[in-house]
C-alpha cells in the first residue's frame, strides 16, 4: 500500500475515476491510497489499525471505532480486510436495497461467529495487542517496507512545507 500511495500515475487515475463513480471505496489500508490522492482530505475515514493513524498525514480524520465510515459524499472506507465483506454488504444495501443485501448475505452464508472476541483493539488484551504488533512488525520493518514508509512520509512533509510558502 505504501509503495502505491506514492504512485502518481495511480493517484491521478484514482482522482479521475472518482469524478464518475457512484461509490469510491477502500478496504483495509487502501484508505491510505485514497488519502494520498487527496480524496479524503478533511474527511473522516478508517483503515486497518496499523495504518489508521497514517491517514492524519493526508489531512484525514482517522476513525478507530467504526468498521465502515462513509464520508459526507460517496466515499466509504472500512477497517481491516475482513471488514471488506461488511462493506460489500453495506454497498449492496445502498445500491439494491436492504432486502437484496440480506439475500446476498444468506447466499454466501456470512454469519460471523469468531472463536475469539479479540478482533478489535478495544477488545484485545495487552498480550494479544503486543503479539499482533510483533507479527505485523516483521513485515513492516523489512527494508523495502521501511523505504516506502519513509519516502511517503517525507513526500508529505515536503508538500506541507511547500504549501506554506
Amino acid at each position: 500500500t505504501l509503495e502505491h500511495a506514492r504512485d502518481e500515475k495511480l493517484l491521478d487515475w484514482l482522482r479521475r475515476a472518482h469524478e464518475t463513480t457512484t461509490w469510491t471505496a477502500s478496504v483495509c489500508s487502501g484508505s491510505v491510497i485514497l488519502g494520498a490522492s487527496g480524496l479524503l482530505k478533511g474527511k473522516r475515514a478508517t483503515s486497518h489499525w496499523a495504518a489508521v493513524q497514517l491517514l492524519r498525514t493526508f489531512g484525514v480524520e482517522p476513525v478507530t471505532d467504526e468498521r465502515i465510515v462513509q464520508s459526507a459524499d460517496r466515499i466509504v472506507t472500512c477497517a481491516g480486510v475482513s471488514a471488506g465483506i461488511d462493506l460489500g454488504l453495506w454497498l449492496a444495501a445502498q445500491i439494491a436495497g436492504e432486502d437484496k443485501a440480506k439475500a446476498i448475505q444468506l447466499s454466501m452464508e456470512y454469519d460471523p461467529q469468531p472463536p475469539f472476541d479479540s478482533g478489535h483493539m478495544s477488545k484485545a488484551s495487552a498480550a494479544t495487542k503486543a503479539s499482533a504488533t510483533a507479527l505485523m512488525s516483521r513485515e513492516l520493518l523489512k527494508p523495502t517496507a521501511l523505504k516506502h514508509t519513509t519516502a511517503l512520509l517525507w513526500d508529505q512533509a515536503v508538500k506541507k512545507v511547500r504549501s506554506r510558502r
